[in-house]
């Protein structure tokens, strides 16, 4: 025999069931996503170093190779915060929020998407004012080394759109590099010389 609190009960679950809260679908979605990123790296371990065999497991999954790489990541995203959901989890795995993944996990607040949110804009803010500092404080150089430790220099963007002109054509006149071109033109103003160097007979 079913009890008046049995049915009751037996009621809530089946109207939970049929119209769930918000915080409900989000576990559901959190355990989705989890099944998700293990079952992932589980298949992309087994797959070694076989390429072609997880490009084929990707492909009949219809997942592209940069959504399995980063849902594997999740795999690492401690018990805690997986209830904000997949989209802020995403978010969670990079290393600039290691620091609001430490917080949670050691202090035990209470997690929420607005208190996720929050942390994680904290979280930007510093970084940003560490990129300024760091800015400020180093001197401001064009050299640059490739992985032959050779140094080089580099100029950065232009959006002279009248010198790029000039550039072009000088490159389709002479043949040269473009920065040859410059390096030459560099040299002639401090020498005192007079315009690049063109090929005779043009």
């Amino acid at each position: 025999m079913i009890s008046n609190f049995d049915s009751t009960a037996i009621a809530s679950e089946e109207n939970l069931q049929k119209n769930p809260t918000i915080q409900e679908l989000l576990k559901r979605e959190a355990d989705a996503s989890r099944q998700i990123a293990q079952q992932l790296a589980d298949k992309k371990q087994e797959c070694g170093k076989n390429k072609r065999k997880w490009q084929e497991y990707l492909q009949e999954n219809g997942i592209t190779e940069r959504d399995a790489n980063k849902r594997i990541k999740l795999v690492r995203l401690p018990l805690v915060l997986w209830q904000v959901g997949t989209i802020m989890a995403l978010q969670l795995v990079t290393p600039m929020m290691e620091p609001v993944r430490d917080y949670f996990t050691a202090t035990g607040d209470k997690v929420t998407q607005e208190a996720v949110e929050a942390k994680m804009d904290d979280a930007k803010l510093m970084r940003k004012m560490e990129r300024e500092l760091l800015a400020e404080e180093e001197e401001v150089s064009i050299w640059k080394m490739d992985k032959n430790g050779r140094r080089y220099w580099q100029s950065g963007k232009s959006y002279d759109q009248e010198a790029g002109v000039v550039l072009e054509e000088l490159v389709k006149e002479t043949g040269k590099l473009p920065q040859t071109i410059i390096s030459e033109a560099l040299l002639q103003m401090v020498n005192g010389g007079a315009s690049v160097s063109r090929p005779s007979g043009r």
